[in-house]
This record gives structure tokens, sequence and C-alpha cells, in this order.
């Protein structure tokens, strides 16, 4: 194991081959997602990275799904955001 790149005083546990750079905790990202790589199929930098992102993303589907209904009513209604009595709605019993 090398030193960090950027980190010089942190050990760094992964070594990115495409640009030859060791990288800490801190810095684990990957360099050029969007760019190919010839090691992405066995890189562990890429599969740590893609991990975090979706349990990011679970993360804030959990939040969204504990958020509060949005003011003015209630969206399964069909009224939601509606300011008016629901009989004199477009969308309420007519």
């Amino acid at each position: 194991m090398g030193t960090c790149t950027r980190h010089p005083e942190k050990e760094a546990r992964c070594q990115c081959l495409k640009h030859n750079v060791w990288l800490c905790d801190d810095c684990l990202r990957c360099r050029d997602p969007e760019l190919y790589c010839k090691n992405r199929s066995a890189c562990l930098i890429w599969f740590i990275e893609k991990r975090r992102k979706r349990l990011r993303r679970a993360e804030q589907a959990a939040t969204a799904l504990q958020a509060p209904p949005p003011p003015g009513g209630d969206a399964t209604d069909g009224t939601a955001g509606c300011k008016t009595d629901s009989r004199d709605c477009a969308f309420g019993n007519e």
C-alpha cells in the first residue's frame, strides 16, 4: 500500500490503475466516470462508488416517502394545491 496522492499523511487503500495514483477513503472517487477505462470491469474504486450512489439513492427515496403531504390537499384525491372548497373545485364533486 502507498500513501494518498492528495493527502500524503494518510494511508491509501486503493490504487487507480488508469491514472496510477493511490487514494485514501476521502478521495476514493472515480476520476473519469464518463470516459473509457480498460480496468473498469475489475476496478474496486468503481464498484465502491457505484455502491455509494445506490445507497444514497435509497436514502433519498426513503426520505421522500417520509415527507409530509403537500399543503392544500392530498395528492391522491386530485385536489392537490386546490385552495377552494372541494365542492367548488373543478376536480371535486360537482
